[in-house]
C-alpha cells in the first residue's frame, strides 16, 4: 500500500467518523458510533464523551483534547513546570501557574465540559498530580445564564507532564467543593449535595477509591469546605446559600458542635475554612454576594469560637476574598476577585505584604459581574518528587 493510498484511507475514515463539509458518505470504522446530529438551530454537533472541540486542517479533523471517563476534556500546557513555592490560580475552569517573584502567569490547563461546569477547588500533591473539584450545570438560554446544582459533580486528577486526566470515584459525588490531601494517600471531600440539602464529608482512599462517610446530616445545610487539623478534628464551613448565611461546625468522634453560629439572613455566605499558621486558630471566609460590602477574612479561636477579623469589606470598599487560599509560614495567599489581584497577607501582623496584579487572567477592570467570576483558588505548589528514568520511559512509550 502506498503512502498516498494510506492517506486517502485515513481521510475517508475521518470524514465518516466526524463529518465534513464536502458531502462525503464514507462509512465510519466498523463498531464506531456515529456522531450526533447538530442541535436544532446550530451547526456542527459533537459527542462530549468522545471528542471535545475539533480543529479542521484542510479535509481532516484532529481532536486536541484528552477525555476523562467523566466526560471532561483536558487542554494542557505540557511544558509548564510545577515549581515548589509557586502558586496555582483557578479562574473560570482554567488553572495558571503564578511565579510570585517574577509576577508572571503561565497557562497550565483548562477543563471543559458540555454543558459547562464550575471548577471549585484544586490541591496539588508532590508527584505532579493536581486534584480538582467540579460541579453544577451552567447554561445560557437567550440573554439569561442559568446555573443548577445537585445534578452533576466530579473529582478529577490531572497530571500535566503526562497529559492525563482521570476521575476519582466516578459518579459517586454530587457537588464536591472543598478538598484536602491527607497522609496515607487520602483525600477529604466536602460534597454539599445540591444547595438546601444536608451534604456529606467523605474520606477517600486514593489507592482503592473506597469512600468513608466522616459526617452527614445533623446540623449540616450546605457543607462546602472542610479540613482535618493536626489533632484529628474535622472543621466544616456549613454554608447556607438560600439564607446567604453560614456557620462553622467541628466534628469530634462523630459528634457535631457549632463553634461559630449563623448570624442571620443576608449576613453573607460563610463558605470556607482551612488551617492557619498556628494550631490554636483557623481561617474562615465570608462572601457577601451580590453586594460584597459584608465580605470578610477572619481567624477563629478553636477553643472559644471568638472571631478576629483580618480584613473586612464595606460599601465603599467592596471585596470578594477567596473562597480558597493557602498558608505558607505566616503568610496567607488568597485572591481578591473585586480588585482583581492575588494578595499575600501576614496573619500575625494583620496586613498585606504583597499584591500581584491578576489582570493578565481576569482583565484590568475592577468588579465582579456574577458569582462565577471569582478567583476560586490560590494553592501553593509543594515540594515535588523527581520522576525517575523508568517512569519517563514508560511515559514516552505511551505517547
Amino acid at each position: 500500500m502506498t503512502y498516498e493510498s494510506t492517506g486517502r484511507n485515513v481521510r475517508e475514515f475521518l470524514r465518516g467518523l466526524l463529518g465534513n463539509d464536502s458531502g462525503s458518505t464514507a462509512e465510519p470504522w466498523p463498531g464506531t458510533p456515529l456522531p450526533p446530529s447538530p442541535p436544532s438551530g446550530g451547526s456542527g454537533g459533537y459527542d462530549p464523551n468522545r471528542i471535545i472541540n475539533q480543529v479542521k486542517l484542510k479535509d481532516a479533523i484532529e481532536p486536541f483534547h484528552r477525555i476523562a471517563a467523566a466526560g471532561v476534556g483536558l487542554q494542557c500546557n505540557h511544558a509548564v513546570q510545577l515549581i515548589p513555592g509557586h502558586l496555582l490560580v483557578v479562574y473560570k475552569e482554567r488553572v495558571y501557574v503564578l511565579d510570585p517573584n517574577k509576577r508572571r502567569f503561565t497557562f497550565a490547563f483548562h477543563l471543559l465540559r458540555t454543558p459547562r461546569a464550575e471548577m471549585r477547588m484544586i490541591v496539588p500533591d508532590s508527584y505532579g498530580n493536581i486534584y480538582c473539584s467540579m460541579s453544577g450545570t451552567l447554561e445560557t438560554v437567550g440573554p439569561i445564564d442559568y446555573a443548577s446544582f445537585g445534578n452533576w459533580g466530579a473529582v478529577l486528577k490531572v497530571n500535566l507532564a503526562r497529559g492525563e486526566i482521570s476521575s476519582v470515584c466516578e459518579g459517586q459525588f454530587i457537588d464536591p467543593f472543598g478538598l484536602q490531601l491527607l497522609p496515607g494517600n487520602k483525600l477529604l471531600v466536602a460534597d454539599f449535595g445540591g444547595w438546601g440539602g444536608t451534604g456529606t464529608i467523605y474520606l477517600v482512599d486514593l489507592a482503592t477509591e473506597q469512600k468513608e462517610v466522616l459526617s452527614t446530616g445533623g446540623v449540616f445545610v450546605d457543607p462546602e469546605s472542610a479540613f482535618i487539623d493536626e489533632g484529628g478534628v474535622l472543621w466544616v464551613a456549613n454554608s447556607m446559600h438560600r439564607d446567604y448565611d453560614g456557620a462553622i461546625v467541628k466534628v469530634e468522634n462523630g459528634r457535631q458542635t457549632v463553634v461559630v453560629p449563623s448570624r442571620g439572613y443576608g449576613s453573607g455566605i460563610l463558605c470556607s475554612v482551612h488551617s492557619s499558621n498556628r494550631e490554636d486558630r483557623i481561617v474562615g471566609y465570608v462572601i457577601d454576594w451580590p453586594h460584597m460590602a459584608g465580605s470578610a477574612l477572619f481567624h477563629v479561636d478553636k477553643a472559644t469560637g471568638e472571631i478576629d477579623y483580618l480584613r473586612q469589606a464595606s460599601a465603599e470598599d467592596p471585596k470578594i476574598f477567596g473562597p480558597h487560599g493557602s498558608v505558607v509560614g505566616d503568610v496567607l495567599w488568597v485572591g481578591d476577585s473585586y480588585e482583581g489581584e492575588i494578595i499575600a497577607f501576614d496573619l500575625d501582623r494583620k496586613r498585606i505584604v504583597d499584591r500581584i496584579d491578576a489582570s493578565p487572567i481576569k482583565g484590568s477592570v475592577k468588579g465582579v459581574y456574577d458569582s462565577f467570576d471569582f478567583i476560586e483558588t490560590v494553592a501553593v505548589i509543594p515540594p515535588q518528587e523527581k520522576v525517575g528514568d523508568a517512569a519517563w520511559d514508560s511515559h514516552a512509550r505511551r505517547r
